[in-house]
């Protein structure tokens, strides 16, 4: 291709399969250049990968399957004819040709249910998928890795191939998925200990939902409880999913949390009674423990979510003091829950309170005047669902003045804060016709009010994303109006700004002007698609097409 191999592996390593398919056909060099990286990577990821190239690996491994199958029984028929057929080239098939090239398989569940639906069990002469699969993992080389394992009930009993598959996979996984429910019988909990056991030691993420009731460990496992279990290495996040415990020794989780001790992150799906042995576990066990995300899945449920209680217990489980804290979709933010997390601001870095929808301004206000190292706060979103009520933070709040001084209070991220994405409302425009359109009280105060807005911004001069709005209908009253003419001028000192959110209201002289002040600017987030947003995105394309503009999720 360029004549340099070092050149040639970064140029491939930007192909997707198509590309990497075509590119093989060019030419014998190119084939043998590009077939190292079109088998390297089968899993790419396969939860993304379309149907089509599922059921392409699933028909090319089928397709080898059945020509071995063949051979072995041309071979089991012993005459010289079979002897003389079996000569390669005529025998050699697809993976045992290119086999040895394969260094990241899919996930055997991921792939055995791919196989399944492809070719139903039970429909003519289709072989098991587990088989299928088994003979795909003997063509492969041995430092294979398998990028994620899912687990279920029926997988701690398993068939002989599927131990098999699972003896191979597990010292070769990076994300362990365990999801299981154990009774009273205790041999549930002591199989998912042997195989959280027999996983590499350079498992990654680990995923557990676990509920124990009133199991009992066998004498071989509570032996084994007190021993020192073998340490995950590479470990970085421990994620906990629908996890409950009503055994009376509740000993599990104990040796968990000592195998997770170079673990940095920590996420809570959902509500758990645990809080006090996890954290507990978290202080003597992980020292490591920098980021925590509580609640990161929404749940209309309101017995899944978080208390306030229950949050701040979560707040004193690291050693070092929280670096990143996220807190999930309606989560209840009280004033204790304010108190437990303003001891963490001395380390907080990012911020994310997206799901927060009773923060006041003033909350806002005193996170962002109190936090040294703080370069990435979030008070907003795109969201999957119409649910309005979402938190907006008042304009007056945000500007945070001394009145008795007649300047703005110093926030102590102003030079450290990077990415910041808040919804600014409270605002009065004239300009705006509707209902929930905020009136002036006196002539020029929407713009004044404004003003002090981007002085404020202005002062952040290491901003590199700022969102401004996530106006679902593209019409937010008493939003930022976003034009030379309200103040936006006051901005040009932001020179890192690579990526804005703006209202929907916005119109082209505002979205021109960012286009040429700020020289880094690639994305413009909230663009609706008519009236001025659709004349906005139009102009910005003809006169700066390389800068790319979405339209917020459910805006026309």
């Amino acid at each position: 291709m360029l004549d340099l191999p070092e050149l040639d592996d970064k140029v491939c390593l930007y192909l997707n399969w198509n590309d990497l398919a075509r590119c093989a056909r060019v030419s014998k060099k190119w084939h043998s250049i590009v077939i190292p990286h079109l088998w390297r990577d089968l899993s790419w990821p396969w939860s993304d990968i379309s149907r089509i190239h599922k059921k392409g690996l699933c028909d090319m491994a089928l397709a080898d399957y059945l020509s071995n199958q063949q051979h072995r029984a041309l071979l089991g028929q012993g005459n010289n004819n079979t002897e003389q057929s079996l000569s390669p080239p005529h025998f050699s098939t697809t993976l045992s040709k290119y086999g040895h090239l394969i260094r990241v398989l899919p996930g055997p569940m991921d792939f055995l249910d791919s196989f399944q639906a492809t070719y139903p069990p039970g429909q003519g002469k289709n072989p098991d998928a587990q088989e299928v699969f088994l003979h795909l993992i003997r063509h492969c080389s041995f430092d294979v890795r398998v990028p994620i394992i899912r687990l279920s009930i029926k997988y701690l009993n398993p068939a002989p191939a599927m131990k098999t598959i699972l003896d191979f996979s597990l010292p070769r996984v990076v994300h362990m998925c365990v999801f299981v429910v154990v009774h009273a019988d205790g041999q549930g909990i002591s199989r998912v200990m042997d195989l959280l056991e027999r996983c590499s030691i350079a498992l990654e993420k680990l995923e557990l939902g676990i509920v124990i009731s009133n199991a009992r460990m066998k004498c071989a496992k509570e032996n084994q409880l007190e021993d020192e279990p073998k340490v995950w290495i590479s470990l970085k996040e421990l994620i906990l999913t629908r996890c409950d415990d009503s055994s009376d020794a509740k000993a599990f989780w104990p040796w968990l949390l000592k195998k997770c001790i170079r673990a940095e992150k920590l996420t809570i799906r959902h509500r758990t009674e645990l809080v006090e042995i996890l954290v507990q576990g978290m202080l003597a066990h992980m020292p490591n423990l920098t980021e925590i995300d509580l609640a990161h899945w929404s749940t209309r449920n309101p017995d899944d979510r978080m208390g306030h209680s229950e949050i701040v217990t979560f707040f004193t489980g690291s050693r070092k003091g929280w670096r990143a804290v996220k807190l999930g979709q309606r989560v209840v933010f009280e004033k204790e829950v304010m108190d437990a997390l303003a001891l963490h601001f001395p380390t907080l870095k990012v911020l994310d309170l997206s799901g927060c929808d009773d923060l006041s301004g003033n909350e806002v206000v005193q996170i962002l005047r109190s936090c040294t190292t703080l370069h990435t706060f979030l008070n907003t979103q795109i969201s999957f669902n119409r649910r309005r009520g979402r938190f907006k933070i008042d304009a007056k709040a945000f500007i945070d003045s001394d009145s008795d001084k007649g300047s703005l209070r110093p926030w102590d991220c102003e030079k450290t804060l990077k990415k910041l994405k808040i919804n600014i409302v409270g605002i009065p425009r004239p300009d705006l016709e509707g209902s929930g359109v905020i009136e002036e009280t006196w002539p020029g105060e929407g713009r004044e009010i404004q003003g002090r807005v981007y002085d404020r911004l202005a002062r952040l001069t290491n901003l590199e994303i700022l969102w401004l709005g996530d106006d679902l209908n593209g019409k937010e009253p008493g939003c930022l109006e976003m034009s030379p003419e309200s103040g936006l001028v006051k901005l040009s000192g932001l020179k890192k700004l690579s990526e804005i959110g703006v209202p929907g209201t916005i119109e082209v002289g505002g979205v021109r002007w960012m286009a040429e002040n700020w020289p880094r600017l690639r994305t413009i987030r909230g663009l609706c698609q008519l009236g001025t947003g659709y004349e906005a995105t139009r102009s910005l394309r003809q006169i700066f097409p390389d800068i790319v503009v979405y339209k917020w999720r459910w805006q026309n």
